[in-house]
């Protein structure tokens, strides 16, 4: 469980920096350079948790996983938004996203982690 925690903090760092950065107005090139972190820390974790999920018994697994892929391509197709638009704007909605992904993340992390869902 402190590994999740770990990841979720590396996670949340990642989002913090590119929000400051794009509230500083960094531009769209440092934007799409900072945009790299979070998904690989997403990977990262999606990865684990699913771990995690398997080691437990947690039954609905697999459709936690096909959410962890829908929830990947949206942030790839926003990144990819983001790399090819003239502004920093969309960064900011693409660290707002994040975070709430994230969020998501460590509130189904901890429900997996303490068992209060069924692993039947």
């Amino acid at each position: 469980m402190h590994a999740m925690d770990d990841q979720h903090d590396i996670l949340m760092d990642a989002i913090n920096e590119l929000r400051i950065a794009v509230g500083r107005g960094c531009g769209r090139e440092k934007a799409s350079e900072l945009l790299d972190q979070p998904i690989e820390s997403m990977r990262m974790h999606f990865w684990s948790e699913e771990q995690l999920m398997e080691q437990t018994g947690f039954a609905r697994v697999g459709e936690h996983r096909a959410e962890h892929h829908r929830m990947l391509a949206e942030i790839l197709q926003a990144a990819l938004a983001c790399n090819t638009a003239k502004d920093s704007n969309c960064a900011r909605c693409f660290a707002s996203c994040m975070t709430d992904f994230s969020n998501t993340s460590i509130a189904w992390t901890s429900i997996v982690a303490r068992g209060r869902i069924s692993a039947a």
